[in-house]
């Protein structure tokens, strides 16, 4: 059965040949956990259907939406969940000792926003000058 997710026409390949898989983003919601269970979704439907990595593609793919925005919007996160999808999962563990590293350093002020990984490229610019100038002190 056919279903019409794709923006692409009643005729378009990413209604007849895709599965759409979608990540909501809610004021208050885990987004970092919606993107690990999307992940684990495609990884079931990639291993179900023999589906290789490089068919793992945007909504942007058919209609040119900037769709998934929130990954798009982000350097390197298309990449990062499509390692996910590979299973190449991130310690979010990790993450998190990083994060509170850099906080009590001074580094960053806001810890809860780089926790849940939704940041824009200028703001990474942004660490990335902070860290820098931290080394340039330490040196």
């Amino acid at each position: 059965e056919t279903a019409y997710h794709a923006g692409d026409g009643k005729s378009g390949q990413g209604n007849t040949t895709s599965i759409a898989v979608e990540i909501c983003v809610n004021a208050g919601g885990d987004f970092e956990a919606a993107k690990a269970n999307a992940a684990a979704l495609v990884r079931l439907l990639m291993e179900e259907h023999g589906i290789p990595l490089d068919n793992v593609v945007q909504h942007n793919r058919w209609n040119g939406k900037d769709c998934p925005k929130t990954i798009r919007a982000t350097a390197g996160a298309w990449e990062a969940f499509l390692a996910l999808c590979h299973g190449e999962a991130a310690d979010v563990s990790d993450l998190d000792t990083d994060v509170d590293t850099l906080a009590e350093a001074g580094i960053i002020n806001s810890p809860d926003y780089w926790r849940a990984g939704d940041y824009s490229a200028a703001n990474v610019q942004a660490l990335i000058g902070k860290m820098a100038d931290y080394v340039r002190e330490d040196e």
